[in-house]
Parts: C-alpha cells; structure tokens; sequence
C-alpha cells in the first residue's frame, strides 16, 4: 500500500487489555520467540482493524511487515506462506471480514496452514 495508515497504540482507546495482550504477543514474533497466532472478533468499529495496524507501525522498524490477505484468497495461503519462507521479515497475515459458510473450502485451507 503506498499510504499506510499511520496509527499508533496509543491513538487506540478502551481496548488496553487487547493491546497489552497482542503487543507483548507481537513483540514476541518479531523477536523470532514463540508467539501466538490471533483471532481478534467483535462488533464492526471496535478497533479490530486499527489494532493490527497500529501493532505494524509500532514494529515495523524491527522488520514486521503485513500482508491482507481477501478470504477468498484463503486457497492461496499456502502458497503464500511458501513466497514468505526464509524472508528476515516478519509477517503479519491479515484478514478482514473472516466469515465461513459450512461448505467453504477457505476454512480448511486456513485451518491447515494454522496447524
């Protein structure tokens, strides 16, 4: 994206349980220690979105990088992933809107790739 958004943790209000959570979680990842993966959920405009960014721009100068994966390009991730190997980037798969119907081959893919 040529014009990121610029937000910072601190810009991000009511959540501070979340950001403490994710950030040390975060650090981790970028550090090469053990870390998480994450699912954030909610209502939409509860700073989902926002908060995955703010962690970019708080750790991008350590090496994170993000990429927004399209759910329907979830079929891909694996492929991705192998593009993403050996990088000394960090990666950040982000996807926005993540829902699943009871057929949907995406939610396999996914739940491959997580495990």
């Amino acid at each position: 994206m040529p014009h990121p958004h610029r937000l910072r943790l601190t810009d991000l209000r009511g959540i501070d349980d979340q950001k403490r959570v994710l950030d040390r979680n975060t650090r981790q990842f970028v550090a090469g220690v053990p870390a998480n993966n994450a699912l954030l959920w909610g209502s939409r405009g509860t700073g989902k979105s926002s908060l995955v960014k703010a962690l970019l721009n708080a750790h991008a100068k350590q090496g994170l990088r993000l990429i927004e994966v399209d759910r329907h390009d979830l079929v891909d991730l694996a492929d991705i992933v192998d593009l993403l190997y050996g990088r000394p980037e960090r990666f950040l798969l982000f996807c926005d809107d993540l829902s699943f119907e009871a057929d949907d081959p995406s939610y396999k893919t996914l739940k491959a790739v997580l495990d």
